[in-house]
């Protein structure tokens, strides 16, 4: 309606044109206003609708609190009787345990099986924690332990086997390694290594001496000579053999070694006559014979 106001004011449409479009704006207009009348009368009817709803639900919330009241009553009662209830069952069941647990401790059961060696209780005495009642041996899980030196960590390992020697039953049984300590005893520098039996063994006692051997190396078939008639200069080793009643020195190449004994790779043969007394006063080419004592 503005606009076509606008453009009549200028001259661009005609009057029929600019009343037409006063007549439907005015009617559009009538139109509204009976909508917002309207409007207001629905708002009203809902209104008190409304109101009409809200006193019912207050009275059905009402009605409810009251019944719920009236059942809680009911239920603090029954709730009350089932808590006395439950805490006899509680203290009856406390009592139970108490009684279990006195009977338990009544018994005396060993943490592993084995052989009692040693009785210490006596009856009638009052046991007191801490105070042993007997000692018991595990006579499966005998163990020898010993020292071995930083040196010899390198040729011990665990799942080694070792001959376990005890010379007070003159006998020997297998064993093995199972265990190597990391770290060196307190103020010493040896380091602990526990050699358990392989089978159940009888007369081994608790506290015996026992020595392992381990077999660190082996060579099959080797020429061994015994350590004491070796003669050492400048880092390397000499022997001497007899051939024709002569004394001739020979070099030798060393392997395996032991306290009294070594094993001879290159220089000496299998069969020939070596000098085991008196080396230290030989000289390649000196004539040799053997007097007094026996052929070694």
């Amino acid at each position: 309606y503005r606009r076509m106001e606008s453009l009549y004011e200028q001259d661009i449409v005609s009057r029929a044109e600019y009343d037409q479009s006063r007549s439907e704006y005015e009617t559009a207009r009538s139109r509204y206003e009976n909508a917002e009348r309207q409007l207001e009368l629905e708002k009203e009817s809902l209104e008190r609708e409304i109101e009409v709803l809200e006193s019912q639900v207050r009275q059905a919330r009402e009605q409810y609190e009251s019944a719920g009241k009236q059942l809680e009553s009911e239920r603090s009662g029954q709730q009350t009787e089932l808590e006395m209830l439950e805490a006899q069952l509680h203290d009856a069941q406390l009592a139970l345990e108490s009684a279990r647990t006195a009977y338990e401790k009544s018994r005396v059961k060993a943490p592993i099986s084995g052989t009692v060696s040693s009785i210490t209780a006596r009856t009638g005495e009052e046991a007191s924690p801490g105070v042993p009642l007997l000692q018991l041996v595990d006579y499966a899980s005998l163990y020898v332990e010993a020292g071995i030196t930083e040196r010899q960590l390198e040729m011990a390992r665990e799942g080694m086997s070792v001959r376990i020697q005890v010379p007070t039953l003159d006998r020997d049984f297998p064993g093995t390694i199972e265990e190597i300590a990391l770290a060196p005893r307190e103020g010493t520098r040896s380091y602990s290594l526990k050699a358990y039996f392989d089978e159940a063994v009888e007369g081994v006692r608790m506290g015996q001496h026992a020595r392992l051997l381990v077999v660190v190396q082996e060579a099959l078939d080797a020429v061994i000579i015994p350590r004491r008639v070796l003669v050492e200069e400048d880092d390397e080793f000499y022997a001497f053999v007899v051939e024709d009643g002569v004394a001739v020195e020979r070099l030798l190449e060393l392997g395996l070694r032991t306290e009294e004994a070594v094993e001879v790779i290159s220089g000496l043969q299998e069969g020939e006559q070596l000098v085991v007394r008196g080396e230290q006063f030989l000289s390649d080419g000196d004539a040799v014979e053997i007097v007094g004592g026996t052929s070694e």
